[in-house]
């Protein structure tokens, strides 16, 4: 009952954390606008969480259980930082309930001589009232590699979960084969590949948000940048805003919020901005 609660307890907390500008999430993002090589660790995660689990699935043999966590934890984290950092900062419930198969399908894999990942989040999923305010989002083949990690997760890790490997996964087939990775499988009734994208260990509904706050925070700490799932958002939007506050209609449309919204949970970097600005023209006339 009290393990319950502390759940409930950490997922209100994870809920409010999407938006709010708490002295935490400050503190996170204050070192992000100030320093260049944090910026760059921050904006590129995707690429070391990829390697983490490279290194791990760098051998012929069964993986251990242990492995299997861990390959599955960095390769997920791979893949969400790359929705994150290279589409669009997304909540984190819009992100793991991404589905890529079936009728309801808001996820598109690149097809034909397109090349990009695009989500497509309709009205009610985003909470908004007005459907033209929901753009569809691409996550584009560049030097940034957030569809070449997309589809590396597609390929690599993704199978590494039973419900998201085609050779265990059809009705025919209900056995696992004698060359899947991930060992035994505790809940053999339901034999369907999962429509989601991000996928739970031991069934075929999406990742949970528990697991993977549990997930982020520790691939995070291992990389050197322990942050929180909702640390993306404030992220982005800090260093965009430090980059110029005339991007503020801009980050407003990125995160999905209103400028007033913005303008309140950013507005410690407006007032850090203007006393830059003030000292500076100061200088100015003092020194000609």
């Amino acid at each position: 009952m009290v393990k319950a609660k502390k759940t409930s307890e950490f997922l209100k907390e994870g809920e409010l954390a999407d938006d709010e500008m708490s002295p935490k999430n400050i503190a996170f993002c204050r070192p992000l606008v100030d320093d260049m090589r944090k910026r760059r660790q921050f904006l590129t995660q995707h690429f070391e969480y990829r390697r983490q689990a490279e290194d791990i699935l760098a051998t012929d043999k069964m993986l251990s259980a242990s492995q299997l966590r861990q390959a599955r934890m960095f390769g997920t984290c791979a893949g969400f930082a790359a929705i994150e950092l290279c589409g669009s900062p997304l909540r984190v419930t819009n992100a793991l309930q991404l589905r890529h198969r079936g009728p309801t399908s808001n996820l598109v894999l690149p097809r034909g001589k397109a090349s990009h990942f695009l989500v497509k989040l309709d009205a009610k999923e985003m909470k908004v009232k007005d459907r033209k305010k929901v753009p569809q989002i691409k996550i584009r083949k560049n030097a940034l590699e957030g569809a070449q990690t997309l589809e590396w997760y597609r390929k690599t890790i993704r199978p590494l979960f039973p419900y998201g490997n085609e050779e265990w996964c059809p009705v025919e087939n209900p056995q696992p084969l004698a060359n899947v990775r991930f060992g035994r499988v505790q809940d053999r009734s339901r034999s369907a590949e999962s429509i989601y994208f991000f996928i739970a260990p031991q069934s075929g509904a999406h990742l949970s948000k528990s697991l993977f706050y549990e997930w982020i925070s520790e691939a995070s700490a291992a990389i050197g940048m322990p942050m929180t799932a909702h640390n993306f958002r404030h992220g982005l939007a800090s260093i965009l805003l430090k980059r110029s506050l005339a991007n503020l209609e801009k980050v407003a449309k990125f995160l999905g919020n209103t400028p007033a919204v913005v303008q309140r949970n950013y507005a410690w970097i407006n007032v850090e901005a203007v006393i830059e600005e003030t000292q500076d023209e100061i200088m100015d006339e003092a020194l000609g």
